[in-house]
């Protein structure tokens, strides 16, 4: 059976805005690295574009956008990379509409993670998952209130569009014959 949590014909090894030299130039040594909780390409590039939006939110700097649309195209293609970040702004929105309490960060690129960073991963794996008890519960610890219909929602949708294998690179979509 093929692992749902990798892209289907994307290139992700262009897919990643993280520093390769292992040093961000954060200042944030008491938190983990990404790569000890052994996300997938899709849960890194999901928190990459996640970052992304969340610093748009923050800074009103529409360069973090601009990047999170040319990381996705260059990965997915013309079609589903814009897709692939409007499924991301949307979950954004649903946390932002349900979350009780503050919701912490780090900048695009960087190595580390924060714990509410390690949530937004826990619903996405929970939504890939298919198992809607535990998608509740990822949610709920995420938004800290029992509200969390527009976060699940957003999760699903995120999951289904990736696991049913729509975000395809350009390069396979135009190798597929045109209809007329």
């Amino acid at each position: 059976m093929k692992d749902r949590r990798h892209f289907d014909g994307a290139d992700t090894t262009q897919a990643s805005i993280t520093e390769e030299s292992g040093d961000c130039g954060c200042s944030h040594n008491d938190l983990p690295f990404r790569e000890d909780f052994g996300l997938s390409p899709f849960e890194n590039m999901s928190l990459d574009i996640f970052r992304c939006v969340c610093s748009l939110y923050s800074t009103s700097n529409p360069q973090t956008v601009s990047t999170a649309y040319d990381l996705c195209e260059r990965a997915l293609g013309a079609s589903a990379g814009p897709l692939f970040v409007a499924r991301i702004t949307a979950l954004l929105r649903a946390v932002k509409a349900e979350r009780k309490a503050p919701f912490t960060f780090l900048t695009p690129g960087c190595l580390r993670i924060v714990q509410d960073e390690v949530a937004v991963i826990s619903v996405l794996q929970a939504a890939q998952d298919d198992k809607p008890a535990k998608l509740k519960q990822a949610a709920v610890e995420l938004a800290a209130s029992a509200d969390v219909s527009r976060i699940m929602t957003a999760a699903l949708l995120l999951a289904q569009d990736f696991g049913n294998g729509r975000l395809q690179s350009s390069r396979a979509m135009e190798r597929r014959p045109v209809l007329h």
